[in-house]
């Protein structure tokens, strides 16, 4: 008998700040994209709206704590397990007593903040580095959050 697909739902915080856009490098180790350059988010756990896993994550993964803004980008992906996902943006900034960006060391190993010149050397999805591109364009012409 076949089981129903699962369809996830993630969120990630594309934080810009003076024109440069946080992204994380996976552990290289990691079991999803080994080494690939990504921004803070993840998967919302069962009762979770998206806001709340859009703070809590970027809180576990970043260790910083983040002032969500407009939804600007959604793109749909095929996750490590083959599993359909949907893939939901925030423009967002980091709380004035937020602490500066740390990775949390397992699945992330290393932040940078980026131009979109810099962005080009870093090794993405493609689905990840068009709403990249994206969040940086907004960001020059004055829409961020």
């Amino acid at each position: 008998m076949n089981q129903p697909a699962t369809f996830n739902i993630s969120v990630s915080a594309f934080i810009v700040r003076d024109g440069r856009l946080l992204v994380l490098r996976r552990n290289d180790n990691y079991h999803a994209l080994p080494g690939y350059w990504d921004v803070p988010g993840g998967k919302i756990d069962e009762g979770e709206t998206l806001l709340e896993g859009l703070v809590r994550e970027t809180k576990e993964e970043s260790s910083s704590e983040i002032v969500p803004g407009e939804l600007f980008d959604v793109f749909e992906y095929t996750n490590h397990l083959g599993n359909q996902a949907l893939n939901i943006g925030y423009l967002c900034q980091l709380a004035d007593d937020s602490p500066e960006p740390q990775p949390d060391g397992t699945e992330l190993v290393e932040a940078a903040w980026v131009t979109a010149d810099e962005l080009e050397d870093k090794k993405m999805t493609p689905e990840m580095r068009r709403a990249c591109e994206k969040a940086l364009e907004l960001s020059a012409r004055g829409n961020a959050a």
